[in-house]
């Protein structure tokens, strides 16, 4: 069984419209590395240049923030959830 990841707003468009991608599971930052791989460009949205989640990402699993987990850290199981979204911000 893989990892749902669940992808909203410009990250779906990056992966050619899918909303929902199997992935591998291991730590977030190795599924989103995965993805990159995959949808080239991902990554860069999710990831700084230090390699922590960019401030404007949310990312949660099985509706918690991993922020408040581990961070890119947190492993995630086979059957877990993640959802990656970049919230839109505007007026």
């Amino acid at each position: 069984m893989a990892v749902r990841v669940r992808l909203a707003g410009t990250l779906k468009a990056i992966a050619a419209g899918k909303a929902e991608i199997p992935a591998s599971a291991g730590r977030v930052r190795a599924i989103i590395g995965e993805l990159d791989r995959a949808y080239a460009g991902l990554g860069s949205r999710v990831l700084g240049a230090d390699g922590a989640l960019k401030k404007s990402v949310l990312v949660h699993l099985n509706g918690q923030d991993v922020r408040q987990l581990e961070g890119v850290e947190t492993v995630v199981g086979e059957s877990d959830e993640l959802l990656i979204t970049i919230p839109l911000a505007g007026g």
